[in-house]
């Protein structure tokens, strides 16, 4: 996937998230008590580098 930007739509930026998840991390969030059933599974330091673009 290319790689976001300020024109990107709300269905392409999801799309993104949903691109880098893992399963691995969803799987670690339930030891905090965390619904898994929507989660991304995306480190919380790499949302901030997202957020940052």
């Amino acid at each position: 996937m290319a790689e976001l930007s300020p024109q990107s739509s709300a269905d392409e930026i999801v799309a993104y998230l949903r691109s880098i998840g893992s399963e691995e991390n969803r799987r670690g969030m339930l030891r905090y008590g965390i619904k898994i059933e929507r989660a991304l599974g995306i480190p919380h330091g790499v949302q901030r580098q997202i957020a940052k673009k």
